[in-house]
């Protein structure tokens, strides 16, 4: 059924906003309305109350429970703003987050990080694969030390330049 176009009025517009914990959330579910409150300008009167319902709403447990939905912190902070931020906010983050895939600084010593290079063949894939302990090894200078038995394989600073010599003198870069 087809609503006539002077359905959605202020006050409807607050009503249906009412329902949803904040302006994303309404714009995902009721993009229309989202929309019609953007250009009356309603959304920033509007966007008080989501202060309000947000805080209410992302208690300390709700952000516990939805962070368990995530492995990691960064997956945590991608998918799920509201609560992240919220966590940051009241200093949550540290006692919701500790089922996650995350080893305090002291963790990596510098015989934790060569074991875990001894895993890689080049120091890119250690890189992209451990990022925290080629990290830690970056910070402490044990780099060097520890990927030693990585081959180089490329070097910003050390590369061929290819150029071609004509019969007139003439080079090519």
């Amino acid at each position: 059924m087809k609503l006539p176009s002077n359905y959605w009025t202020k006050e409807r517009c607050h009503e249906e906003s009412l329902k949803y914990v904040s302006p994303n959330e309404l714009k995902n579910n009721n993009d229309y309305v989202y929309v019609k409150c953007f250009k009356n300008k309603w959304l920033e009167e509007f966007y008080q109350n989501f202060e309000i319902k947000r805080g209410i709403f992302w208690t300390k447990e709700r952000c516990h429970e939805d962070a368990l939905k995530y492995k990691t912190r960064k997956e945590f902070s991608n998918n799920s703003k509201s609560s992240y931020t919220i966590s940051i906010r009241n200093e949550w983050l540290d006692d919701i987050c500790l089922h996650m895939d995350k080893k305090p600084s002291s963790y990596w010593t510098k015989e934790k990080c060569h074991e875990e290079a001894l895993k890689y063949k080049t120091r890119t894939d250690f890189k992209n694969k451990s990022y925290q302990a080629y990290k830690y090894s970056r910070i402490n200078c044990w780099f060097d030390d520890i990927c030693n038995h990585m081959p180089i394989i490329g070097n910003m600073y050390r590369r061929c330049i290819y150029s071609f010599e004509f019969d007139d003198n003439y080079v090519l870069n």
